[in-house]
């Protein structure tokens, strides 16, 4: 069936499928537009559907969030000593914290 096919006609395909697949997107597009003003005026998402540029985070904001390197280590280890040889389960783990 596409075994006979020559790598011109190939070619001529992966462009209209490109095409169909921009096409396709615009349709999307404009359904969402379509949808956005059958709602009522005041429910109409027009200020959520606009994507923010990206921004990243300073490094002293991630910093102050984060935990110092090894304290989960820490806590684990502490409560498998504290249990002793019977060892811990995870519900008693999660009622200490």
């Amino acid at each position: 069936m596409l075994i006979d096919i020559s790598s011109a006609t190939l070619r001529q395909m992966v462009g209209l499928s490109e095409q169909k697949e921009a096409l396709m997107s615009q349709i999307q597009e404009l359904d969402r537009q379509m949808a956005a003003l059958q709602q009522p005026p005041g429910e109409r998402p027009e200020a959520k559907s606009r994507v923010r540029p990206f921004t990243r985070r300073s490094a002293t904001k991630r910093s102050q969030t984060r935990t110092p390197r090894g304290e989960l280590k820490a806590k684990i280890i502490g409560a498998l000593r504290a249990a002793g040889r019977s060892g811990a389960t995870i519900p008693r783990a999660v009622r200490k914290t």
